[in-house]
This record gives C-alpha cells, structure tokens and sequence, in this order.
C-alpha cells in the first residue's frame, strides 16, 4: 500500500513538473531575432505570476550577453497580443558602433552603445519622436520598419510606425554630431517628366529584324529609331506629359513600340551597396540632369552618396484548412519611396526623393531640427 502511495505521489509530482515546463514554455515568446554582421540581437519576453519581462540579448562569438531588462507588472501583459507595444524593430551595426531602435507604446528612442568588445558600454539613448495609440481591442497591433544609409560618417534613417486604427510616424531623421534630427523639406518641385523605360524581347525582336530595311514607313522609322535609343542598355529615360489622359496614352505608345516600364530599384534591393555598376551610373547620370534643369547651381559633378528604400509593413490573416483564421502575420518590405542622397560640386549634400509608384521626382531643399530629449 505505501509503495502505492509512493508511485501515485511520485507520478503527481512528474505531471506537476511536466505541467510547470509547460506553462514555462508557453510564457516565453522570441519577440525579435536578427542577425547583422556577425551581431544576433534577440528580444525575448517571460512571463511568470503577473510580471512580464523584455530582454533585450547580443549574441556575438558564440558569447551571450545581456544588454538590457525591462520588467512590467502590468495587466496589459496578460495577453501575448499586447507584448508588441514594447518592442525591437531593427538595429544598425557600424565597425563597433551598435545601434537598437525600440518602440515602447508609441514612443520611439533608439539606444546607441559605442566601442563596445564582445561586451556593452557607453550606453546612449537618443529620443526620436512618438505617435498616439489607443487600445488593442480598438486599435489593432502595432508594427514599425526602419530604413537606414550612412553619409559622410552621418547615419541617415526613416521610420515607418503606426497602429493599424491609431496614429503612425513616417519620418526622415539624421543622426549628426551625437545629435538626432528630424529633417524637414522645403517647398517641393514635383516632376513627373521623365520615366524609367526597358526595351522588352519582342522590342529586340523587331528592331533586330528591321534596323537594316529600307523602308518608307514613316511609322516603321518611328518605331526603329526609338528602340535604337535602348537597345544596348538595361534602361534609359521617356519623357512623359504629366497630363494623365496624354500619359496613360504614352504608356500605350510605348508598349506597342517595343518598350515597357522600368523599376530602377526593385523591392530586393535596399541600400546603395546592392547597386550594379550600370544602375549606379544611370540614377547618377539622371539626377545630374533633373538638378542641372531645376536649381540654379551649375553642377560640375555630382557623386551618389546613399540610398534609402522606405519600408512599409502589410498584414495578412493565416488560415488553416478549414478556413479558420489563426492568427495575423505582419511583414515588412521596401516600398515606393526611394531617397538618393547625392553630393554636388563635393561640397553640398542633396536629397532626391523619388516615387517609384507616381514617377514623381520630388526637388528640394531641406532643413534639420534636432529632437528634445523626453521630459
């Protein structure tokens, strides 16, 4: 009988551990992971008796170290939904230069660790800006992107952060001087003149078959002259009436003579590092023309410098088989906006905004203001 006792006493106790593992594992969320560089920066929240926790981990040479603890008791943490109102959303290595951006309910800091070695210190926060929340049952989730190029030792970088039904920050900022700013652009040109354009097979096809004919077809001599003019190159410049009745028309003219429209940067791409040679040359090229014809400097040379592709997140509802909705998945991807920051002359520095959606090519001067610090 006591052996009895002992086995059903000694068989609670496994189910009671195995139960406890498992609400332990349950608690315990991976909210952020990735790799730069060699650097794995992590967030991993806990939850146990009504506290919640954030750990922000660096995993470096096989070395683990953590950089930081945020303990919450909260209600608000009951619900796993919630943990991403205190979150990383990306970071930026640079030589021993560590950079983690943080969204804590709507506001945005960025924790900056300097000279640091397979260790963290000279710890900086730099307060960046805030966007109004409501509650998640009303407001939905929250997600936010980062972009980012360094210029002149200069880390530029924007950010895209919002709720899904509250407020959103959608900005441009420069870390300067140990300084973060927020840039501003003046008054704005925008032109919608000249577009991107690749010439397709078929266009290679026929002008291939017809560049040594001679014929009388004025049409035929139309068509043939302007497919030479993209022929040897990945793409080249149409100009276009920004009329939407003439431009809609253009594009049919020049589908039908062999010619299609041309992303310069496709969403792969996000930095300026992952330009070929020829795109490279060709955005160059370009933008020291828009700039020659809309400022009133004369530019002797210009240098492409940086590049930023805006970020943007898009959700999607998971299914099962049945089609029964189990649960939301939120993913980022480089968006339409494109900013070229280009140096004129050598001496000034300009940023070219382009819409890869519209074709407007946004001109303008900028200012920098920097953040206050949160109060």
């Amino acid at each position: 009988m006591t052996n009895y006792i002992l086995h059903k006493k000694s068989v609670l106790i496994i189910i009671i551990i195995i139960f406890n593992l498992t609400v332990m594992a349950e608690n315990n969320t991976m909210q952020f992971d990735k790799t730069k560089q060699g650097i794995r920066i992590q967030m991993l929240v806990n939850s146990s008796k009504g506290e919640t926790s954030f750990e922000t981990m660096m995993k470096i040479k096989e070395k683990e170290i953590l950089i930081d603890k945020v303990v919450s008791n909260s209600p608000l943490f009951k619900d796993p939904n919630k943990y991403p109102f205190f979150n990383i959303f990306d970071f930026v290595v640079r030589e021993k230069q560590l950079f983690i951006f943080y969204n804590d309910f709507g506001q945005i800091f960025m924790d900056a660790y300097m000279n640091y070695n397979d260790d963290i210190k000279e710890k900086r926060r730099y307060f960046i800006g805030k966007f109004g929340i409501i509650s998640y049952e009303n407001g939905g989730d929250i997600n936010s992107v980062c972009s980012e190029t360094w210029v002149n030792n200069n880390l530029y970088f924007h950010i895209n952060a919002g709720q899904s039904y509250g407020g959103s920050l959608n900005e441009l900022f420069v870390l300067k001087y140990d300084k973060v700013k927020t840039i501003y652009f003046t008054e704005t040109k925008k032109l919608i003149v000249l577009k991107p354009v690749r010439i397709r097979e078929s266009g290679k096809e026929w002008y291939e078959a017809n560049k040594n004919v001679n014929t009388k077809s004025e049409t035929d001599i139309e068509k043939r002259n302007l497919l030479s003019q993209f022929y040897n190159i990945p793409f080249s410049y149409y100009r276009m009436t920004p009329d939407n009745d003439i431009y809609a028309k253009e594009n049919t003219y020049l589908w039908n003579n062999g010619l299609e429209e041309y992303k310069i940067i496709h969403g792969s791409i996000s930095n300026i590092k992952e330009l070929d040679i020829v795109q490279k040359e060709q955005i160059t090229n370009y933008i020291h023309y828009i700039l020659s014809q809309y400022t009133l400097v004369e530019i002797n040379k210009i240098d492409l410098l940086g590049l930023i592709s805006c970020k943007t997140f898009r959700k999607y509802d998971i299914f099962d088989e049945d089609d029964t909705k189990i649960k939301n998945f939120t993913t980022s991807f480089s968006g339409n906006m494109l900013y070229f920051f280009v140096l004129v002359n050598s001496s000034q520095l300009h940023i070219v905004r382009y819409n890869q959606s519209s074709n407007d090519w946004l001109i303008a001067g900028y200012t920098e203001k920097e953040i206050k610090p949160k109060e």
